[in-house]
């Protein structure tokens, strides 16, 4: 037995934006219009999103892995 889905795109109302998912406008509302800031704790750099703040959070504060190579004593990222 065959679904077929219905793929409907909806707009933004304040721009041309499309999205194909409730959940995808709802979050392009709150980035490029509702300027909602989600600010590091750390360093006070303010972002859109919280997924941006994990990420910045990541990047720029989290001590990056070390892997240490026994023969050569020389220490790796990855």
């Amino acid at each position: 037995m065959s679904c077929a889905v219905d793929r409907r795109m909806m707009t933004c109302g304040q721009c041309n934006h499309v999205a194909n998912t409730v959940d995808s406008l709802h979050s392009h509302v709150q980035q490029m219009h509702e300027q909602k800031a989600y600010v590091c704790d750390t360093c006070g750099v303010a972002l859109a999103s919280r997924s941006q703040l994990w990420t910045h959070r990541q990047n720029a504060h989290s001590a990056p892995m070390q892997y240490l190579c026994l023969p050569c004593q020389l220490t790796y990222a990855t």
